[in-house]
């Protein structure tokens, strides 16, 4: 366990920070949230968190901008991408996040324990 790890969560629906935000700080982890890509974007210029949260579908910059942007400026920085719309007739919105180079992926709702483990593996994973 990586307790202490800085996470940032990215994600437009207030509910699903909060949910997020209550089972990582249970389990030790140091917690900061954004709304949207552009806001995420900020508070990373300010301080580089250890690993990122992100959903794909926000408003003013969306889960595959912050994809880019951290894989771009923190490719040390793995990202796990969540979504509740993970398929529609043509494109597999998580796949495609997968292969764009997220360490993982997972569709919404999930259970607080496949978040943890999700989040420990990419800790465990991440160089350095």
């Amino acid at each position: 366990m990586n307790a202490g790890s800085r996470i940032l969560i990215v994600d437009d629906d207030a509910q699903i920070r909060t949910l997020l935000r209550t089972v990582l700080e249970a389990h030790g982890y140091i917690v900061r949230h954004a709304s949207d890509g552009a806001e995420a974007a900020s508070l990373m210029r300010a301080e580089a968190p250890d690993l990122v949260v992100t959903d794909i579908f926000m408003p003013e910059a969306d889960g595959f901008e912050v994809l880019a942007v951290i894989k771009e400026s923190h490719p040390e920085i793995p990202v796990i991408v969540v979504s509740g719309s993970q398929i529609t007739p043509n494109v597999d919105f998580l796949h495609l996040a997968g292969r764009l180079g997220a360490h993982s992926v997972m569709h919404k709702p999930f259970r607080p324990h496949e978040l943890i483990a999700a989040v420990e593996q990419a800790l465990a994973d991440r160089p350095g």
